[in-house]
Order: C-alpha cells, then sequence, then structure tokens
C-alpha cells in the first residue's frame, strides 16, 4: 500500500501533536502545520497566514493529500477564538479541498458528494498543556470545570484517545462515515443530556 499524506494543524503541541505522532507511527508521512515547531509555519488567525498554510501544504506535499486532521484552535472567550478555531479551519478546509480531490484515495474533511468524507471530533476536556495552563492547574477552576463537565470516564481525558479517534477518522478505515460529530468526551455529553 503507497504511503498516505497527512496534515496535520496544531501540530506542536497537544491533541495535534499526539495525532502527527500516531499518524507517522502508523508510516504515513505527516506534514505538520503550527505557528512554530512545524513543517509549515503559519498563523491561522489571519488571513496572510491561511494563504500561507495552503500555499506551503501544496509546494510541501506535491499537490496531493490523502487527510487532513484540522486540530489547531483555542477555547477561550475571545475574538481570537473564533479568527482560529472557526475562520481558520474554515479557511483550511476550503483551501486545502483541491489537494484532497487530487488524491484517488482522500479522507478526512470535504464533502460527501466529492467522497470525501467529513466528520468532527468533541474532546471534553484533555489532559493537554493548553487544558493545564488555562484551568487545571488552578484548584478551584479545575473543580468548576469539573462539575460542569462531569466526565465519568475519567477526568481530564487521555490525550492519546483522541489522537487515536481522530487519525481513524482521516485514515482508509473510515470510508463510509461522513457529517457526525463523535463524543470522546469520558461520558459528558451522555452525563448532560441523558
Amino acid at each position: 500500500m503507497e504511503e498516505r499524506t497527512y496534515v496535520v494543524t496544531g501540530a506542536a503541541s497537544g491533541i495535534g501533536a499526539a495525532t502527527a505522532d500516531h499518524l507517522s507511527a502508523a508510516g504515513a508521512r505527516v506534514i505538520r502545520c503550527d505557528v512554530r515547531d512545524a513543517d509549515v509555519i503559519a498563523d491561522l488567525t489571519a488571513q496572510d497566514g491561511r494563504s500561507h498554510l495552503v500555499s506551503q501544504v501544496e509546494a510541501v506535499s506535491g499537490g496531493r493529500i490523502d487527510g487532513l486532521v484540522a486540530v489547531a484552535g483555542i477555547a477561550a472567550p475571545s475574538p481570537l477564538t473564533v479568527r482560529l478555531s472557526f475562520f481558520g479551519t474554515i479557511a483550511t478546509l476550503d483551501g486545502l479541498r483541491p489537494l484532497l480531490l487530487a488524491s484517488d484515495r482522500p479522507s478526512g474533511p470535504g464533502w460527501a458528494g466529492s467522497g470525501i468524507p467529513l466528520n468532527a471530533v468533541a474532546p471534553g476536556v484533555v489532559d493537554t498543556e493548553t487544558a493545564h495552563r488555562m484551568f487545571l492547574d488552578d484548584p478551584a477552576t479545575r473543580e468548576f470545570v469539573a462539575a460542569a463537565m462531569p466526565q465519568p470516564l475519567g477526568f481530564p481525558g487521555p490525550v492519546a484517545a483522541i489522537a487515536s479517534l481522530l487519525a481513524w477518522t482521516a485514515g482508509p478505515d473510515n470510508a463510509f462515515m461522513t457529517g457526525q460529530i463523535l463524543y470522546a468526551d469520558g461520558g459528558a455529553e451522555a452525563t448532560l443530556r441523558p
């Protein structure tokens, strides 16, 4: 089987880094994208950065990718969150879609009518550096978040489990699921909305 090429945004740390490592360990070629420590350095909060990511991935990949895992994002009450987590993600999906269409076996993001599955993973609170910095390291904030997001299977959740799921959704074994939100949140969704 020919080596698959993936793009992972947010690949310098946390879930993105773990997903890129998971894919690499499985024998894939991974183009890591982030604002630091990556193959493609790009700031997805700005239009210029989004355009730069697309042009650089096109150059590095040779014009074809087999999967995209868009992990870059933050969860802070700030306009930066919308610029990165929403507009940055949409621009990445739209900009890299032609490279996915160039593959004879695309997966990850896209549109079902084009034969490219698009799914999302909702990870809940996961044991990342960012989560620690934002709320896990402060005992009062940690207690508040744990009460608001009850995760009976573990709080915070394991990064490796999310990385494995993301890799599967973008991999060749997922040829029949699209348009889904997969809650890998330690049971938070099921607990809050029984």
